[in-house]
């Protein structure tokens, strides 16, 4: 029995077109034919489906549509920011000075920033202190060698403890050293660093 038109045994030829279905659009529900690649992506140039093949290498691409282009693609994908904390604690308690300039508290640690360049940080230090005589002191953080947003208070006699802090930034960080510093312009001033009193400096990098 023929399966052509008019008897013949002849099939007649395939042919494509880009003519919708009678009966509504392709479903790709399911479909099981095309011999798509695994894990590749089908889109459309605007005449007929395309495959964007999914790349064996690099790791870690990502699908991508730039500005202006026709088409999307694999890409690297964009790196998110990186962030690293840095405590710098254990100021010895009950330590004491007297020096009229900046010097750094005994029982501290110094830190160093991340050698990133393009990268910031911002470092906030706090103490808590008690002068033994009605005056001011102050403390700032050292970066690089160099003393940085200095704070001032004016303290009460012995017998009041008074919390102080600053904080500070840079545009870069490019592996300069963090000191934190203090000093009194009067009598003697006493450092406090017990719960809920704690005299520290904390450093938060984004790069």
């Amino acid at each position: 029995m023929g399966f052509g038109g008019g008897g013949s045994s002849s099939l007649p030829n395939h042919q494509h077109s880009n003519v919708p279905l009678t009966g509504g659009p392709l479903d790709l529900a399911n479909v099981t034919v095309g011999s798509l690649a695994a894990g590749s992506v089908v889109y459309s140039d605007g005449a007929a489906l395309q495959e964007l093949v999914k790349p064996a290498v690099p790791a870690g691409e990502v699908l991508s549509y730039p500005a202006l282009a026709v088409a999307p693609s694999w890409a690297a994908a964009g790196g998110g920011a990186t962030t690293n904390r840095q405590v710098i604690s254990g100021m010895t308690n009950l330590q004491t000075t007297t020096s009229t300039t900046f010097v750094n508290p005994s029982g501290t640690s110094s830190a160093t920033l991340t050698n990133s360049a393009g990268g910031s940080a911002f470092i906030y230090f706090s103490y808590c202190c008690e002068n033994s005589s009605i005056g001011t002191g102050g403390i700032c953080v050292q970066i690089g060698g160099v003393d940085t947003s200095q704070v001032e208070e004016q303290s009460a006699p012995s017998g009041y403890r008074n919390c102080i802090s600053g904080c500070g930034a840079m545009a870069a960080t490019n592996g300069d050293t963090v000191q934190c510093r203090w000093r009194t312009n009067s009598g003697t001033r006493t450092m406090y660093n017990e719960a809920l009193r704690e005299s520290l400096c904390q450093i938060f990098e984004i790069y």
